[in-house]
């Protein structure tokens, strides 16, 4: 449980959720979402379960040999922009999952280049 009366702490989970998982909010209470992952060179993965008045929310991405996969389920619907090019759609409520192509070099430490 993250408390969000803690500025500090509210700010940095928004960021995670937000940002590097790709969860936002573009209708009241999660009525419709956005699902944007911001991606670099040293993240492979990440997700996120968001419990709201319509139910829970969960996305993960992962990138794997060059592949960016994102898997979503949920009971709103939402508008998808994968990163770097990648497809733009929009989709109804349940269960989803997109993959694109990266530029080289996503998905692998650049610590131990």
């Amino acid at each position: 449980m993250t408390s969000f009366n803690h500025s500090a702490f509210g700010a940095a989970t928004h960021w995670l959720h937000t940002d590097v998982a790709g969860l936002r909010m573009l209708a009241p209470g999660y009525g419709r979402i956005r699902v944007a992952p911001a991606v670099a060179p040293d993240l492979t993965h990440a997700a996120v379960r968001h419990i709201t008045g319509q139910g829970e929310i969960y996305l993960a991405w992962r990138i794997a040999d060059g592949t960016m996969t994102v898997d979503r389920v949920t009971p709103v619907p939402a508008e998808v922009d994968l990163p770097l090019g990648g497809p733009r759609t929009r989709s109804a409520p349940g269960t989803h999952t997109w993959s694109c192509e990266l530029p080289e070099g996503y998905g692998r430490s650049l610590l131990n280049t």
